[in-house]
């Protein structure tokens, strides 16, 4: 904006500009952004001519007061012809007639009322929209356009969601604050918070006028020496209220322009054929919850379009639904009661299964090869079939899960009907075989439970059905797996014949119901238990596939689904230790641009830190260096650890990049490492291994420090960071990484040292045909002794630095030399690097020098 202020400005006072600086003016013409910038322009020449005028400067203000008349006069008409242009399309688009609803969903809506939008909401719901997406908006325009536009709500800037969830004080606050500073707040400009700008224009004009004419005042009647800084303040003040002015202007015209796709969106065939789709659906949703309102209802509509006469008109019967729902009232008033069965029959669990399913099974062992090929490119899921079955006598029912690899599991519980306790069977089953680290895809034949769980998977809300009660104890699994659905997927059995996978499932849900024990192949697990889950029959949970260092992706990953090659790109970053010290970070593979090398781009770096002298706005480049993109120069928040998460936003057509940490609930140590923002498990195992930051060169360790650098760089890692190694395969790997072929003996003796100090401990696990080790281990496969590393997480109640703990009692003791980090671009000084070879050749370690930004900390004596 304040660019093209000034190109304005030169304009206005008779300059020339450069043929660029034409064309750039040209092709702004008639925007929000140029209009915008006129009036900013414009009211920044008004204050200097007010402060010309009260400082005695006449012939100055004359000048002045010209150019601002020029700019206010073609800020309004740009202003006009931006408000005619907006009128006469808005009637063109509104002179459209709206497509009537069809009769029947009109008459069901009229008599149903509630029932009908509760079922409206659902199935808008199952499409990922809002209660309000099918009408054409007045507020929240942006969201409704987002939804509607492909949703780009959860990539948006944590900070640009923030200004959007702010009430209209705190909003305005905020604004005000950001005014009057030096520094502007991107988020603040983006086109989804200009509502707010424009539900807050009058509070924070008002405002920003008001500072201004107190200081006016002021300037006026105030002796000679506090004229200068009264008058600095003024001009500051005049600049806020210019920017503040213009930034409201701006956003009401992005809103007409927001208005104005929201209405072409609304007027499109693809927003006619989904509100028809949603519309057809809850009728249908809300006619299967009673039958006799849906036969009346066709019957009723039928007999109408028979009679009237505006049945071959454009939109046939359009203002006919309030007599045809009369009609439908009346005889629903004088329709006899029919009790409509919902459960369907159960079998008699004391029989076996009938003979003739067992006839129909398909060749396959555990499902046919038409299921298991849909789901052939998730080897890393585990496949588990769920099966239900009810006791005759009460509303206890037993269900039974089959993975693929022979594992199983029973449980029991209690329920209001069948697809009550298939939705309970389902999440159960999942939140037990999450629990081991493993993902899983559960497979069931009952449509509706799967539905149920699928869409509560999706929208992260307990999704409930409207014509079938579920229980609370049902609701508080889906409010279980609303909140951990990663990991967690679910699928419908379609297929006409019955798995044998399925039969054995049943076989062993019937078993449960009855309370008998059921076969199990591999010893029992109890541990691994969870709320109704029977002790009796359980066998191991589904193992998971560990995650080797081969297998690890990069630093970075898309966020955005066309990777690299959209518009707008968004990445997330795992800070390795490297990245810290050097003061770059990498983009995601998958980026080809023509000419970015070299480019220099700000930086809006949101990161809450108690570090004071962090710049949260920064200028970096763009660089290619060996094939791989990254952004150089950053300058880091002191305490920020590898391992934290970085979200990074680029618009490309945009100067300036956001990056956004996301603070913890409460901060974390894990192994002494403080964490205050979201981090990355297997970065944090990885990148704070014992000699991590000896990343350049063979580290200088101790054989126990040895043993975990080597479980933690090369170990096989659980989605928590637990990394896993053959104990076997230890020693060949600590060679690998660099360890004396002499201290090899060593090894051994200081796993049991980190054993007994239970910093590791011993685990079995299993070994597939690729030499793959997984864990827990699988059925009928090889069994191996493994290493395990856990990481020591600990909560911290409080958020002081967590280096400096107070001691209010403590006594005089000695304190050992120590390194520490220096301020960025600082040196340690000659004395301290002479100290610091002194304690290593006393130590009797290799002597590799102070790295750069370390210095050293002599031994010395502490009073308290």
């Amino acid at each position: 904006m304040m660019w093209l202020a000034s190109l304005h400005r030169t304009v206005a006072e008779g300059g020339r500009l450069a043929p660029a600086e034409q064309e750039i003016l040209k092709a702004r013409a008639g925007s929000p952004a140029s209009i915008a910038a006129m009036r900013y322009a414009g009211l920044l020449v008004d204050s200097e001519a007010r402060i010309a005028t009260v400082s005695g400067d006449a012939q100055l203000a004359r000048k002045l007061t010209g150019v601002r008349d020029i700019l206010a006069q073609s800020c309004q008409a740009a202003g006009l012809t931006f408000k005619d242009e907006y009128q006469r399309e808005r009637a063109a688009l509104d002179a459209e007639p709206a497509t009537p609803e069809p009769l029947e969903t009109a008459v069901v809506r009229a008599v149903t009322s509630d029932r009908f939008t509760e079922a409206l909401t659902q199935a808008l719901k199952r499409r990922s929209l809002r209660e309000r997406a099918l009408e054409r908006p007045t507020t929240d325009v942006w969201r409704w356009l987002d939804e509607h536009e492909g949703s780009r709500w959860r990539s948006l800037p944590s900070g640009v969601r923030r200004m959007c969830r702010l009430d209209p004080a705190a909003f305005t606050r905020k604004a005000f604050i950001d005014l009057n500073g030096s520094d502007c707040d991107p988020n603040l400009a983006h086109e989804a918070v200009a509502e707010q700008w424009v539900s807050c224009a009058n509070e924070i004009v008002s405002a920003l006028m008001r500072v201004r004419e107190s200081l006016e005042s002021e300037l006026g009647s105030a002796p000679p020496p506090a004229r200068a800084a009264l008058g600095a303040q003024l001009r500051q003040s005049e600049e806020a209220y210019a920017r503040g002015s213009a930034r409201c202007l701006e956003a009401r015209l992005i809103v007409g322009h927001l208005h104005l796709r929201a209405v072409r969106k609304y007027r499109t065939q693809g927003m006619r054929k989904l509100r028809a789709d949603c519309l057809a659906e809850a009728t249908k949703t809300a006619i299967e919850a009673d039958p006799v309102l849906g036969a009346i209802v066709a019957e009723a509509c039928q007999q109408h379009r028979a009679a009237c006469p505006a049945v071959g008109a454009a939109y046939p019967c359009a203002d006919c639904s309030p007599s045809v729902a009369d009609v439908v009232r009346e005889r629903l008033r004088q329709a006899p009661v029919v009790d409509v069965p919902r459960q369907p029959a159960q079998r008699d669990l004391q029989q076996p299964p009938e003979t003739e399913n067992t006839e129909q099974l398909s060749d396959g062992l555990f499902a046919c090869e038409e299921l298991l090929k849909n789901f052939a490119d998730q080897k890393k899921l585990s496949l588990v079939i769920v099966e239900c079955q009810t006791r005759p006598d009460d509303s206890t029912f037993g269900y039974a899960w089959l993975a693929r690899d022979g594992s199983h599991g029973q449980g029991t519980g209690t329920a209001l009907n069948d697809l009550d306790q298939t939705v309970q069977a389902l999440c159960s089953t999942a939140l037990l075989i999450r629990e081991t680290g493993s993902s899983v895809r559960l497979v069931s034949r009952h449509l509706r439970a799967a539905n149920i769980v699928h869409l509560t998977l999706r929208s992260g809300d307990v999704y409930t059905p409207l014509d079938t009660p579920l229980s609370e104890a049902t609701r508080e699994w889906l409010r279980q797996v609303a909140e951990r659905p990663h990991g967690i997927a679910v699928s419908i059995d379609t297929c006409e014949q019955r798995h044998r996978g399925s039969l054995r499932a049943e076989e062993l849900a019937r078993l449960a119901a009855l309370g008998t024990d059921g076969p199990a192949d591999g010893p029992r697990d109890e541990s691994l238990l969870g709320p109704h889950v029977a002790t009796r029959a359980l066998v191991p949970s589904a193992p998971g596939r560990l995650v080797g260092p081969d297998d690890e992706a990069g630093a970075a990953r898309w966020l955005t689904t066309n990777g690299g090659q959209g518009v707008e790109m968004s990445w997330r970053v795992g800070l390795h230790r490297v990245h810290l010290d050097n003061k770059w970070c990498p983009l995601p593979d998958g980026w080809t641009p023509d000419h970015e090398d070299g480019r220099h781009l700000r930086l809006y770096l949101n990161h809450d830190s108690e570090d004071t002298s962090h710049r949260p706005v920064q200028r970096v480049a763009l660089r290619q260096r060996g094939g791989q993109w990254e952004l150089a120069g950053l300058t880091w928040p002191a305490g920020l650890a590898p391992g934290t998460l970085i979200t990074f936003t680029w618009r490309l057509t945009q100067g300036f990049v956001t990056g956004d940490t996301a603070p913890l609930p409460m901060p974390e140590r894990i192994d002494g490492v403080y964490f205050t923002h979201e981090y990355d498990p297997h970065v944090v195992t990885r990148q704070n291994a014992p000699g991590a930051d000896q990343y350049d060169r063979i580290p200088d360790l101790t054989d126990t420090g040895w043993t975990l650098h080597t479980l933690r760089k090369l170990g096989y890692l659980t989605e928590d960071g637990e990394a896993i190694l053959a104990e076997d395969a230890l020693v060949d790997n600590c060679l690998r990484l660099g360890l004396p072929a002499s201290r090899a003996a060593a090894i051994p003796d200081a796993v049991r040292q980190l054993v007994r100090a239970r910093t590791l401990d011993r685990v079995t696990g299993s070994q597939d045909s690729s030499g793959h080790p997984w864990y827990p281990p699988l059925a009928r496969q090889p069994r191996i002794p493994l290493l395990r590393y856990r990481p020591r997480v600990e909560v911290v109640a409080t958020r002081h630095d967590p280096l400096v703990e107070v001691h209010s009692q403590r006594r005089p003791h000695e304190v050992a030399g120590f390194l520490r980090r220096l301020p960025p671009g600082a040196k340690a000084s000659p004395e301290q690097e002479d100290a610091y070879r002194e304690a290593v050749r006393e130590a009797r370690i290799v002597d590799r020098g102070l790295p750069d930004g370390i210095t050293y900390v002599k031994p010395h004596h502490r009073a308290r």
